[in-house]
């Protein structure tokens, strides 16, 4: 075989390998959810997060335990859960809406 040949083989197969670890060969489901969460200290804040279902129960039980501060390095304990839900609708609680107000500005 000579080594172009090889090397476009070696490149179809490198694609195959990409796609078929993709989220789309996958068929992995990614729904973006925002969740009202109070930190240890009392601070509240909104947070997006992506899960990897459509059901809230589900998701809401594997949001982590700490969340990284707006600066990505600083970790921020988590001392509650107030509300979750998907991120195009809209919080219950109005006191989380107004949070996600000052998050999205």
């Amino acid at each position: 075989m000579n080594y172009t040949r090889m090397r476009h083989g070696l490149t179809a197969i490198a694609l195959a390998l990409a796609a078929a670890q993709s989220p789309a060969a996958t068929n992995e489901l990614r729904v973006e959810y925002k969740c009202h969460f109070v930190l240890v200290g009392g601070q509240q804040v909104v947070r997006y997060i992506t899960g990897n279902t459509d059901k809230l129960n589900q998701f809401k039980r594997t949001v982590p335990a700490t969340l990284f501060a707006k600066d990505g390095r600083t970790q921020l304990a988590v001392e509650q859960i107030k509300e979750c839900v998907k991120a195009t609708d809209k919080f219950n609680a109005y006191e989380a809406r107004e949070l996600d107000k000052k998050t999205l500005s």
